[in-house]
């Protein structure tokens, strides 16, 4: 559905995302403001409400995770450990819902890390299935050919990533393209600011992604 994994390959920890499939959504014409991108998508399409979102490896470790609701640091804790505990005990074969307090949780695996987010039961899980993929689409075309060790390493540019996909719990953009013209434009205005002060924080780099 999207995405490859074999074991076989001389790199089999590596996230293969197949650029040939599509979303059954309409990519937006990027703006200059976030928030009127996010009203102008809203008012045209039926977004999700995402409870939390996790990036789990598959010895139970915390890649990412981005709370949307407000949550108890003890009860962040206690739902990572369970559902930690559910997802890497689950077979291959399972489906990628799981009914878990009240919330419908839907995953994903690409290589050895699980994608995980928490949805109301009446929200779509196959838009929050299509909600990852665009997710690891965007961190593969940033970091090219992406591995768990680059959101290890630059867990900072990960979740600047996710904000641009999901903020406050809803879907901003479904165009890879203006996703990353965004996090370009932020690094670029990072480095014209660091560089006035007498440099800055290394590995920032500004790419051109309409090239």
């Amino acid at each position: 559905m999207g995405f490859t994994y074999d074991v076989s390959s001389p790199h089999p920890h590596r996230l293969f995302v197949d650029s040939s499939h599509s979303f059954p959504f309409v990519p937006l014409s990027s703006g200059d403001r976030r928030r009127s991108r996010s009203r102008n998508f809203r008012s045209n399409t039926k977004t999700m409400a995402v409870q939390y979102f996790l990036l789990i490896s598959r010895q139970g470790k915390v890649r990412l995770s981005k709370w949307y609701q407000p949550t108890a640091v003890k009860e962040k804790a206690k739902i990572v450990r369970e559902l930690s505990s559910i997802i890497i005990a689950r077979s291959t074969k399972s489906s990628n819902v799981i009914d878990y307090r009240g919330q419908r949780v839907v995953l994903r695996r690409y290589a050895s890390l699980y994608f995980v987010a928490a949805i109301s039961p009446e929200e779509n899980e196959l838009l929050a299935l299509e909600t990852i993929h665009l997710f690891v689409e965007v961190l593969d075309k940033y970091f090219g050919n992406v591995c768990e060790l680059d959101l290890i390493f630059n867990f900072h540019k990960a979740y600047l990533l996710l904000d641009e996909v999901i903020l406050n719990g809803e879907l901003q953009d479904t165009s890879k393209k203006a996703i990353l013209k965004y996090v370009s434009l932020q690094e670029s205005v990072l480095n014209e600011a660091s560089g006035s002060v007498g440099g800055g924080p290394s590995g920032v780099v500004a790419i051109n992604y309409d090239a």
